[in-house]
């Protein structure tokens, strides 16, 4: 993307965030293997989205934001042209997304993500997050996601694209930032995971690593924080760590998460159990 591209995607991705921004807090919800793994490689996952739990999620994005689209067009060479470039770029562009929550208590996510209430929670500075990159220096962007039936932020930045597509059809720009836009909507019935996401919306293979997923290859990207005026600390912007509710909830098991914390780092990252009188 040229810089005026970029210009436009900042706008899109963030238009429905100002004037507030992300809490300062926000969650992951892992097993023991995930946080292990987070702290020890001062890394965070993210993950190709054609292969995450709801192997819908992105299509839906994708139905709206051509939907949209080719309303907002009059020209019907213009929208044939444009749906053309559409499908042809949905093979090509590789967005991978790592997700976060607003709260850190949310039973129906200790479930489904924090192996049935028996994983961690892990709280990390949004400021912090927006810094993250791969190895092979791609961006990322950290953005609200949009739930339902698009709302009015959502139609003015497909404006803000048709009118770059309608600058100059032939240039791939304005199909890319249609993608991306496309990947922070998801349906209705997500709702309660009021989820904020690291987007790194044109993944390059070099950074690529794979793992074993239940039925197929789950292609996955490790997120580090990009160092400052040469300064070399690794430490990714961890706060707080909250224990499952199905989890002792005594010192003992604070005291060897915090010892595990420290092993890698982390020193002054509080660490508490979660409050949901939740048993299995």
């Amino acid at each position: 993307m040229d810089e005026i591209a970029e210009a436009v995607l900042d706008r899109l991705l963030y238009i429905d965030e100002l004037p507030t921004g992300p809490p300062p807090l926000i969650y992951h919800y892992t097993d023991f293997n995930g946080f292990r793994g987070i702290i020890e490689s001062h890394s965070i996952w993210a993950t190709y989205c054609r292969s995450l739990n709801d192997s819908t999620e992105l299509q839906y994005g994708e139905h709206i934001v051509r939907k949209l689209l080719l309303e907002t067009m009059t020209d019907p060479v213009l929208q044939d042209h444009v749906a053309r470039e559409l499908d042809k770029l949905r093979g090509d562009l590789i967005p991978f997304v790592t997700c976060f929550c607003t709260k850190p208590n949310v039973l129906s996510m200790w479930r489904e993500y924090a192996h049935r209430g028996g994983g961690y929670c892990l709280g990390f500075g949004s400021n912090g997050l927006r810094s993250l990159s791969t190895d092979a220096g791609t961006t990322t962007y950290l953005v609200k996601v949009v739930y339902g039936e698009p709302d009015a932020t959502v139609k003015a930045a497909i404006d803000e694209i048709v009118k770059y597509v309608g600058r100059d059809p032939g240039t791939g720009w304005g199909y890319q930032l249609a993608h991306v836009l496309a990947s922070k909507l998801k349906h209705e019935s997500f709702k309660e995971e009021d989820e904020w996401r690291v987007i790194v919306h044109d993944a390059k293979y070099p950074a690529m690593h794979f793992r074993q997923g239940h039925d197929t290859i789950i292609p996955y990207v490790e997120l580090r924080k990009t160092s400052v005026s040469g300064v070399a600390d690794p430490r990714l912007p961890l706060l707080k760590v909250v224990c499952g509710p199905t989890l002792r909830n005594d010192d003992e098991l604070r005291r060897a998460a915090k010892w595990m914390l420290k092993r890698y780092g982390y020193d002054n990252v509080v660490v508490q159990s979660s409050t949901i009188p939740y048993r299995l």
